[in-house]
């Protein structure tokens, strides 16, 4: 029986080899990582708690209301954007 300690590693692992695989081949991250191949696929396969479903659903709830509260915030190059004069606004500004 696997420790809770090392159930958490393994997991972690899992998730890892999952961000990853795209980059290097599944068998090849497992040896490195030390985690069985079958071990991840069975992970991959397998139904989500009722928990990690209740955790997700709270994390969406979360961030939709945050970004219904939040305030617009503009990009960090805004303020250094010149500004632009249509023919109008630039005659008004020449004085007379």
């Amino acid at each position: 029986m696997a420790t809770k300690a090392s159930s958490g590693r393994v997991r972690l692992a899992y998730k890892f080899i999952e961000l990853h695989k795209h980059q290097y081949p599944v068998q090849i991250i497992c040896e490195v990582l030390k985690v069985a191949p079958s071990g991840y696929y069975e992970w991959l396969h397998r139904p989500l708690s009722d928990r990690a479903i209740e955790a997700s659903s709270q994390k969406v709830y979360i961030i939709m209301n945050c970004m219904r509260f939040a305030r617009p915030v503009a990009p960090f190059w805004f303020s250094r954007v010149p500004v632009m004069y249509s023919a109008p606004n630039r005659s008004s500004l020449v004085k007379s």
